[in-house]
């Protein structure tokens, strides 16, 4: 059984995000963007819309309508000088988590959550207060070697597996979790990851992803011919594309707003969704979206 359909026949307190919800949250999600593209073209930085935002642009001209969220990919020199230009253009309007192990944020890529807004999800903790957001994730540089390149995805691998097992078996009391382990294929899916959460528990998930940020920047100087999105949906080699496929990029309209994609962007979207990504799911394959609480 689906984590989806453990949700809908539930009897914790989970509830499916409403028409009206999503509506408002859409409305959330793009005035945090239209704020993140402004200060990207008033800084002369290119932010791309990456996964799902970027089939939506293509395929809807905004958000797929069953979609909850924005993601976006930036150039990583680009993507570690964002949060003082957020910080500096909306103060105390934002705040922007990434890895990096003196704040605890337990997250392998940027968040940037509106302040005052709240979305717990299914693994959030009760003490856990996230606010809306908009993930963003650093496209990197990697070595043109292949064998290079094998060890470099690995080590990040390593780094990043390590971090969602950890932060797994730190939310083991979590909604989430707990339904998992309900089934016997979740619970052996989960029961893995949450032993080896354990294991490397004496570092906290955001040691791990801290040091997996390191290793992923590794040839951030580098002219390379390749880049890659490790934390991305489909990780290292999949996320990896030549450098020429992304400049110079496409300008689009989302949601009749501004935005970019790669330049290549054929190429990009086959390799995530396959050749027919054109073509939406079949209704009873779109996803379905669930939180603890929601407030805008």
């Amino acid at each position: 059984m689906r984590l989806t359909e453990l949700m809908l026949n539930s009897n914790e307190k989970i509830k499916q995000i409403s028409g009206e919800e999503l509506g408002e949250l859409k409305k959330t999600l793009l005035g945090i963007y239209k704020d993140i593209f402004d200060v990207c073209e008033k800084n002369g930085m290119k932010i791309f819309l990456g996964g799902g935002s970027c089939l939506g642009a293509v395929r809807h001209h905004g958000f797929i309508p069953w979609d909850d969220d924005i993601d976006l990919n930036m150039f990583r020199a680009d993507y570690e000088v964002l949060p003082v230009l957020l910080e500096k253009e909306f103060h105390g309007k934002y705040k922007c988590v990434f890895p990096n192990q003196a704040m605890n944020s337990r997250v392998p890529f940027m968040e940037v959550h509106k302040i005052g807004t709240l979305l717990r999800r299914h693994y959030d903790l009760p003490e856990d207060k996230p606010g809306i957001c908009i993930d963003i994730f650093p496209i990197e540089s990697i070595p043109d070697n292949k064998l290079l390149q094998i060890f470099h995805a690995c080590v990040i691998d390593f780094f990043f597996f390590s971090g969602v097992c950890v932060r797994l078996y730190e939310k083991r009391d979590s909604i989430g979790v707990k339904l998992l382990k309900s089934t016997f294929k979740g619970c052996l899916f989960i029961a893995m990851r949450i032993v080896i959460g354990f294991i490397l528990h004496f570092k906290k998930s955001s040691w791990w992803d801290y040091k997996g940020d390191v290793v992923a920047k590794k040839y951030k100087d580098r002219n390379s011919k390749y880049i890659s999105i490790p934390t991305g949906r489909r990780h290292y080699f999949g996320e990896k594309l030549p450098a020429k496929n992304l400049l110079p990029a496409k300008k689009v309209d989302f949601e009749n707003e501004g935005a970019y994609i790669y330049n290549n962007y054929v190429e990009y979207l086959t390799s995530l969704y396959g050749e027919n990504y054109m073509i939406p799911p079949a209704e009873n394959k779109r996803e379905h979206h669930f939180c603890l609480e929601i407030k805008f």
